[in-house]
């Protein structure tokens, strides 16, 4: 082989690995979860709540069996909490628009849990309130905030 060859097969090779570099950095990339949470700490809750949960998934190329980003909070109240008050709630955090499916005081489950989900969209993200008001597994009733 003359060394035009050589050098052919070499830049070659080169340029391969490259795009397999770029490739496998594109695939693996991974980003940070500082916009998801600063969306999320825009619902501001009561201080008697307890934060129980909070899980962010940051921004992936790949997300596998779960949208990303994605974000969970999750708090124990005092005492069951009522559509109005998660209204009240919502609209002093300046997400009035979220509004609930059905009238949460009249979801009951299956299980004999009483639930309110409410829904609606924030800077993009798709927002699910879920307040547990009331079951016979749960200790304290509950409230969760998921974005994605």
């Amino acid at each position: 082989m003359n060394k035009r060859w050589k050098k052919i097969v070499l830049y070659a090779a080169a340029l391969i690995i490259a795009a397999l570099a770029v490739f496998v950095y594109w695939i693996t990339w991974t980003g940070n979860t500082d916009h998801i949470e600063s969306v999320a700490d825009q619902f501001k809750v009561p201080d008697s709540w307890e934060l129980v949960r909070d899980h962010a998934d940051p921004p992936r190329t790949l997300c596998i069996a779960q949208r990303c980003p994605n974000l969970v909070r999750t708090w124990s109240t005092p005492a069951p909490i009522t559509q109005t008050e998660i209204s009240d709630i919502l609209n002093d955090s300046g997400w009035g628009h979220i509004v609930p499916h059905k009238d949460c005081e009249q979801s009951k489950t299956a299980s004999g849990s009483n639930v309110c989900r409410m829904y609606g969209v924030v800077d993009r993200y798709k927002i699910t309130i879920s307040a547990l008001t009331e079951s016979p597994s749960l200790n304290k009733p509950t409230v969760s905030l998921l974005m994605e």
